[in-house]
């Protein structure tokens, strides 16, 4: 569906006043889901400690979620308290990324988590975002009812590919072509790849302007959701789950309002910062 409103990530702090209601509103789910609420996590906060980190999502003026980093040893973080206010519209992804950058840049390597075997929604939510089950740690050791998750945090050279290209399916997602545009090499080659067929071929960005304007014609809901990234050196494979709804008909006889659901894989090669060739293959 078409975003209409900007998701801003920004640092704050736990005792924030727009932060108090979001962080209430979780420890309710959670006490009510799981008895235990979470509200320590910030007994020992230090504001003034870089490897302290709390970021605030907002919507326009609204704050509709959150997460934080502290530190557990040495260049190893602890993810805590991330929450949506509004479930299924990217909000956490958002946000637990933009804790890993911040994290990365605080000098963090690895990051830790904890959330509840029960809670098989979180525990799906970290997997999907690369967070692998390790053996528990810490406090977690031996409470079976606790699923303690880690991640290596990647190069800045890997963060950066990586970002470029999350910023271009976002874009692609919001049918913002500016967007999709911004990250892309004046050069960009982009080939759509069906059946073991090239079945179109752009070069350059213009090029590739003009046939990203006439797509946004073709669905009036669309996204493209990544489920596994392969990162080599400047070329960065991707697996993604696509969904769309037609909203013209289409000579397969897909009809406008029917639904499209795909897997597939997009190719990105980079140059100097920038992508410079995009193959989508179905």
């Amino acid at each position: 569906m078409k975003t209409e409103t900007a998701l801003f990530i920004q640092p704050s702090a736990p005792d924030a006043p727009e932060v108090g209601p979001l962080l209430d509103a979780l420890s309710a789910d959670l006490g009510a889901r799981f008895g235990s609420d979470g509200r320590a996590s910030f007994t020992e906060w230090q504001p003034a400690d870089a490897r302290y980190i709390f970021l605030v999502a907002r919507t326009g003026s609204k704050a509709v979620g959150c997460g934080a980093v502290r530190p557990l040893a040495a260049g190893v973080g602890e993810v805590k308290r991330i929450f949506a206010k509004y479930p299924r519209q990217g909000i956490g992804a958002a946000v637990l990324r933009a804790l890993e950058a911040a994290a990365q840049a605080a000098g963090y390597y690895e990051l830790l988590l904890e959330t509840r075997v029960a809670n098989a929604e979180a525990c799906q939510f970290y997997a999907k975002n690369g967070y692998r089950r390790r053996a528990n740690y810490g406090q977690y050791i031996g409470r079976d009812d606790s699923a303690c998750f880690s991640k290596t945090l990647p190069s800045s050279a890997v963060a950066n590919s990586q970002q470029l290209i999350q910023e271009y399916i976002e874009a692609y997602n919001r049918f913002d072509v500016a967007g999709m545009l911004a990250p892309l090499h004046e050069n960009v080659v982009f080939r759509n790849v069906s059946n073991g067929e090239v079945n179109l071929t752009t070069t350059g960005k213009d090029n590739f302007r003009r046939q990203a304007e006439q797509a946004t014609q073709y669905f009036s809901e669309r996204e493209q959701r990544v489920t596994n990234w392969q990162v080599n050196d400047q070329r960065v494979e991707v697996a993604i789950d696509y969904t769309a709804v037609a909203a013209i008909e289409f000579p397969n006889g897909l009809k406008p309002g029917n639904a499209l659901q795909m897997q597939g894989k997009s190719v990105f090669e980079i140059e100097n910062g920038q992508i410079i060739s995009i193959e989508d293959i179905i």
